[in-house]
């Protein structure tokens, strides 16, 4: 769709595609702002688009404004945008006071947004601008229920993902795990990882695997996160070297003194926690996540780490990475997992299954927020 379309009739709903399309280029680094395109239209032609790039930068309808070369198309325009246009003053001036001076005759928006203090639509509508949403919302939706979650309940958003085989084995009897799936999906794998804000493994995946935990596809530095309840992380390890922040999450009381001392003059953000049934506790986790801005958190392993997380019903959303091959005996991906009936299963909504060259990728929810 582009403004050289000139035999094609777009419908508002295309309007609105083609947004959502925009929105998700800016998925790596607008976190903790939601994904958002718009378009703006002027007798049937497309004049201007543009999305919110990154945290900090202008906002979709502003760099959709500022695209249109010819500035006298824009008085009388439409504006069609994935969310409601906001109305107050943060990183950068508010966009409803923009589209109020550049003459735009109508918004029409997907969502509200959840944050109480955006109420574009009441101030576009005082200036006399006609407002409309509620086309394409479940869309929009869908790509900023992180964001959902994060202004309503105050927590991150939480993504299990983990690469297993079809009997549901993480790794052999020895801990071989290298690799399960191909290259492929192993790329696909880690843009997932780019699009979080934060990353996180268990002591026993840093002991076993000695990762970096970066993102290779993007030039982008997340949080890397480690459970580790007696400070037993090497000083020599990879995860170490790497550039960006460190939080490992211990136990209150720890003896390990020396060993906190050492690893904060690294850099290192070391933070004590309660425990619940003799596992660090989940939900202080997530409290201490949210304080230091994280709205999107990827927990990648392991075994007891992905237990715990699903037994604490903390996981929002899965994405396993399916290899055809058969294991038989091994490390099972929820080995620590004890439920004791069917009634006790954790149900997934809304799977789906996509091919990636050899592998598959299954997607399901656990939660949803809209």
């Amino acid at each position: 769709m582009s403004p050289s379309s000139a035999n094609i009739t777009l419908t508002e709903k295309d309007y609105l595609n083609l947004a959502l399309k925009l929105a998700r280029k800016g998925r790596f680094f607008t976190s903790p702002n939601p994904l958002c395109g718009a378009v703006l239209v002027k007798n049937g032609k497309i004049i201007g688009k543009g999305y919110h790039k990154r945290f900090g930068g202008p906002h979709a309808e502003i760099l959709a404004i500022e695209s249109v070369k010819e500035r006298d198309l824009l008085p009388g325009s439409t504006l069609y945008s994935l969310l409601e246009p906001c109305s107050h003053y943060g990183k950068t001036p508010p966009c409803a006071e923009r589209i109020i001076k550049e003459g735009i005759k109508e918004v029409v928006f997907a969502m509200e947004d959840p944050n109480p203090i955006i109420k574009g639509r009441e101030v576009l509508e005082k200036a006399g601008i006609k407002v409309r949403s509620g086309i394409m919302e479940k869309e929009a939706k869908t790509i900023n229920e992180w964001y959902i979650k994060y202004v309503k309940k105050k927590m991150p958003y939480v993504t299990l993902k983990s690469a297993l085989t079809l009997d549901g084995k993480i790794a052999t009897k020895k801990g071989e795990s290298k690799w399960l799936t191909e290259k492929k999906a192993r790329n696909f794998s880690n843009l997932l990882r780019c699009e979080q804000d934060a990353v996180l493994v268990g002591i026993r995946t840093i002991l076993r695997d000695d990762p970096k935990l970066t993102c290779r596809r993007r030039r982008k530095f997340l949080k890397r996160v480690v459970l580790d309840k007696r400070l037993r992380i090497p000083l020599t390890c990879q995860l170490l070297k790497e550039k960006g922040e460190i939080i490992i999450f211990t136990q209150r009381n720890s003896r390990e003194n020396e060993k906190r001392k050492r690893l904060e003059e690294l850099g290192v953000k070391v933070i004590p926690v309660p425990e619940e049934n003799g596992l660090l506790a989940w939900s202080e986790i997530l409290r201490e996540l949210y304080q230091l801005g994280c709205a999107k958190v990827l927990i990648e392993g392991g075994a007891e780490v992905f237990s715990s997380a699903l037994q604490a019903g903390i996981v929002d959303r899965v994405f396993l990475f399916l290899a055809p091959k058969i294991l038989g005996k091994g490390l099972s991906f929820t080995e620590k997992l004890s439920l004791g009936s069917l009634k006790e299963a954790i149900k997934l909504k809304e799977g789906k299954i996509k091919r990636i060259g050899e592998d598959f990728l299954f997607t399901a929810y656990v939660h949803r927020y809209y």
